[in-house]
């Protein structure tokens, strides 16, 4: 965990959300996470070929799938909802291996 997502020491613990309910959501990130590696392979090797903006055009597509009333119901705003959710977590952790990169890359060379 980097220092951009452990709280202040002001936060109070009360702001911070893990219930059942959350636990149960982030699980199924997770899964749809897996089965976009399963489905699509978007492997870890394969998210570290594209940029930044790449996962935030991915992102923004379904975004923009959300907005059409005509053609989205509950169920589909829910589910690209979270297969929003797992392309952002491939997306941070495809930064963060290339952060870990670089910086080890700035220590050798």
């Amino acid at each position: 965990m980097n220092a951009t997502t452990t709280p202040k020491s002001s936060e109070s613990t009360d702001a911070h959300v893990d219930t059942a309910a959350t636990r149960e959501v982030l699980l199924e990130v997770l899964m749809e996470r897996r089965n976009q590696v399963d489905r699509h392979g978007w492997t870890p090797a394969h998210d570290d070929e594209h940029a930044f903006f790449d996962f935030a055009w991915l992102i923004g597509r379904r975004a923009i799938e959300m907005c059409n009333p005509m053609t989205a119901d509950a169920v589909d705003v829910r589910r690209l909802f979270v297969e929003m959710a797992a392309i952002s977590v491939a997306a941070i952790e495809s930064f963060d291996r290339k952060e870990t990169s670089e910086a080890e890359a700035d220590q050798t060379g």
